[in-house]
């Protein structure tokens, strides 16, 4: 397990300093081969695929 109470640490010292993590935009990731090919075959997938968040769309 991590130490939670140092990666609090951590953070509040970054945002202190003014640093900053750039998030991607999810128009930036590509979209693998496999998953291309099932929206191709199957639209309602890509329909239900699209109406997920963002991280359940990385989890997926």
């Amino acid at each position: 397990m991590k130490n939670t109470h140092g990666i609090l640490i951590q953070q509040k010292d970054n945002v202190q300093a003014g640093l900053l993590v750039e998030k991607k935009k999810t128009e930036r990731y590509t979209v693998p081969e496999e998953l291309q090919q099932q929206f191709d075959e199957n639209p309602a997938f890509q329909a239900a695929f699209e109406v997920l968040t963002p991280g359940r769309q990385r989890n997926a």
